[in-house]
Order: structure tokens, then sequence, then C-alpha cells
């Protein structure tokens, strides 16, 4: 497909400005309305308007009733033992209920339509890219304004490095979030370029490949490992090993030998891992911030094993545990907020619940392209790069949207269950007019 037009329109009209709306909330969070007593992002502006008429409209979804029920009940013991705040409970727990809510509604609104949501997602791919590409020329010829938009965003930066002295980021508030949120669209194109199809053509995928790179992020270079190892096992490991196995080991040496700091980064975080020591300031920082929010998990979840320290309390934890606590130079409590990890955040905060709650929702609700010879595979492996980077290196439970992710990742299953029963109907009302034929 050529043209950015999308398919699979709802059949109830959904106005333009709430697809506008939500592309919003999932790709601008440079630019906060306030900051006390919390970072209110432009986009809880949209959820707060459209949630109001939505709950008026639409019933309650009894799944995510039960979901946090059990975290309710878990966050009020946590608070008794002395393991979490009032505060922090209520913020984190009020704040990922409204957010799952609120993109349930928006999945109802659009009737559950999966495949016109994704297309959607990938439109605003291709923006962000064109606003990525346009920031490296810009840089190249010095044209700031085309390129520092700390005029338009108020938490946005610019982020020196790679091989040119600017990591891309485009909209996003840094460079390891564009290569997070931009992932599913990273999985599309490379898909294209190795023979598939699918709403990009060839020339905008390689475009859109080339600045997911220009970000030299060490989630890009992690989405684009995952994405291939997705591509191979589910278009045959046989026929494309030979191919993109080499062509990855090639990538990865390449960015290895020549971005120092991927390189850097890259040893620190095995040698910290494996030795289980750091030195400051021959460590890499960012492998000492994960190690030791790795640490401070471990010792949460040792606590309470079955449900973690409650939503909020990794902080309280962090202030308890941490390895770096009385170092003398600032900056590695920059992510005692959200872990520095989806997944050591699950660990820290909601125990064996939280976890293999995940764990479940991601394996059984996976698409396999041999189950699925539509374009259900696709979607839900896009989107599962995009859920497994934010399981790595990304702990905020709501930023850019991620639950929007997490419910189009279970109903794009439920819609490949329906559309393969649908079939079967279908292939059995023709055997019987058949047989009644004959039968005649």
């Amino acid at each position: 497909m050529n043209s950015l037009e999308i398919d699979n329109a709802p059949t109830s009209a959904v106005p333009k400005w709430i697809d506008y709306a939500l592309l919003l909330t999932l790709f601008i969070n440079g630019i906060t309305l306030f900051t006390t007593p919390f970072e209110f992002y432009i986009g809880y502006f949209v959820i707060i308007v459209l949630i109001q008429k939505y709950l008026r409209v639409y019933s309650f979804p009894n799944t995510l009733f039960w979901a946090y029920l059990v975290l309710l009940i878990a966050g009020v013991l946590s608070l008794f033992t002395g393991q979490n705040q009032i505060s922090q409970f209520l913020k984190i727990y009020l704040g990922t209920f409204m957010a799952y809510l609120f993109y349930y509604y928006i999945l109802e609104r659009y009737e559950w339509n999966v495949k016109y949501l994704f297309q959607l997602y990938l439109k605003g791919v291709w923006w962000a890219t064109i606003i990525g590409l346009l920031q490296f020329v810009s840089y190249l010829i010095d044209f700031k304004y085309g390129y520092d938009f700390k005029y338009i965003f108020n938490k946005w930066g610019i982020v020196p490095g790679g091989f040119f002295g600017l990591r891309i980021n485009s909209i996003f508030g840094e460079p390891t979030y564009y290569a997070t949120f931009m992932a599913g669209g990273a999985f599309v194109a490379l898909h294209n370029l190795i023979g598939g199809e699918y709403y990009y053509s060839k020339f905008k995928s390689a475009v859109i490949l080339v600045v997911y790179f220009l970000t030299f992020s060490g989630n890009a270079t992690t989405g684009l490992f995952i994405s291939l190892a997705l591509l191979i096992f589910n278009r045959g490991f046989l026929k494309y090993s030979f191919v993109l196995i080499p062509l990855g080991f090639l990538a990865f040496n390449y960015n290895y030998e020549t971005n120092f700091e991927f390189r850097d980064r890259f040893d620190s975080s095995l040698e910290v891992f494996q030795t289980e020591n750091f030195e400051i300031g021959s460590t890499h920082g960012s492998s000492i911030i994960l190690f030791n929010n790795y640490h401070v998990a471990m010792k949460s979840f040792q606590e309470n094993p079955l449900f973690g320290g409650g939503l909020g309390s990794h902080p309280i934890s962090f202030e308890k545990y941490s390895l770096t606590k009385n170092v003398g130079v600032s900056g590695f409590d920059w992510n005692s907020q959200d872990a520095n990890s989806m997944f050591l955040r699950l660990v820290s905060e909601t125990g064996l619940f939280g976890v293999v709650l995940f764990l479940w929702i991601l394996i059984k609700f996976y698409v396999f392209r041999k189950d699925s010879k539509d374009d259900y595979w696709l979607i839900s492996n896009a989107i599962l790069v995009i859920i497994l980077l934010n399981f790595i290196r990304q702990g905020h439970y709501f930023l850019h949207g991620f639950p929007f992710y997490v419910w189009m990742y279970y109903y794009n299953y439920r819609q490949k269950r329906n559309s393969i029963e649908t079939q079967v109907d279908e292939i059995d009302t023709e055997l019987n007019h058949d047989i009644q034929l004959n039968v005649r």
C-alpha cells in the first residue's frame, strides 16, 4: 500500500478528532500542563474528557474489575505492613485503573476494530518518522528550530551522541521512548523489506528503519533483534534464518564496533550482572541504575512474593534497599519511581500475581502466523515487540498509552478467533445447503 489510507473503518463512524486525540495520547508525552502534585501530561486531558462520556455509554468491564480488586486488597495490606504509602498507592492505582479503563472504552468505541486502530497507529509512526527525518537533516544544516523542539515541548530535550552528534527522538521526550513505542512500525517495516507487504511501501519501510536506527538507542537494537527473531519464528526458520541471522549478527557487530555508547552500555551491563559489582565512574551509569533497580525489586519480592509491595511501592523499597543511596553522585535515583523496567516493577510491586498474569496474557493470546492467514499474526507480533521493550527498559505503567497495546494484543486474538468461527459457520452453512440440494 503506497498511501496512508486506513482500511476496515468501524461500522459506526468515529469522528476524526477522536482519531487525532487517540494519537496524541500514544505519541505526545513532551507537554506537561503542571508538575505538582504529579506530572499532568497533555494526553491525560484527553483521557479525562472522553472517559466521562464513555462511562455513561458503556458498561464496566468485569475482567478489569476482578484484576483491580485483587490489586486493591494487596495494596491495602501493603499499607498495613509498611511496604507502601497511601499517597503513592492511590496515585498509581487510580492512574493505571483510569488508563486501562479508558483504552478499553476506546476499543469499544471503535467496535473492537483492531485492524483499523493498528493502521491508525502506523499512520502516527509514519508522521513521527518524517519529523525525525526533518530533525536529522536540520541538525546537519544547523537549522536549530528544525531539530530543537523545546519551544514546543516543555518536557523534551536534545540528546547528543551517535555517529552524527545527535540521537533522533522526534516528538518523543528521549530516543529510548522513540525506540520503544515506534517498534511496532519498525517490525512492519522490517517485515515488508524481507518480502512482506502491509500498509507501508518498501520505500517508506526503509525510511522508517533508517530513522529508527538514528536514535542510536539500545532499545532500538533490541527491538530489531526481537523483530528478527519473531519473523524467523513465524515465517519459517530454515527459509529465512540463513539470511536474517547473519544480517542480524553483522548489524549488531557494526553497532558494537562503531557506537561507543552502545558498546560501553552493553559491556557494563554484562559485567555488572555477572559479577554483581560496579564501580562509580567506570561502570556505565545506566547499567548501574538497571542493576540497582533489579536488586531493589528482588528485595521487595522477598518481602512479599505473592503480591509484592503494592502498586506505587517501588520508590519506598528503593529508599530502603538501594545500593547507591549513600553514593555522593547524583543521578542514580532517576528511575526510582518506575524501576527502569516494567518487568522489574511488576516483580517489585505486584509479585507473582502481576508477573504471572502478564506472562499468561502474552503466551495465551499470541497469534502465530501458521494459525492466522490474515493480518492478525502481524499485528500480534508488532504489538508484542512494543510490550517486550517496555518490560525490558521502561517501567511507567501507562506512558504513551501502554494499556492500549495490551488491550489491542488481547482483542486481536479475540478477533482472530471470531473470524475463524465465522468461516467455520459459513462452511457449515454451505455444506448443509449442498446436502439439502443433493437430497432433493
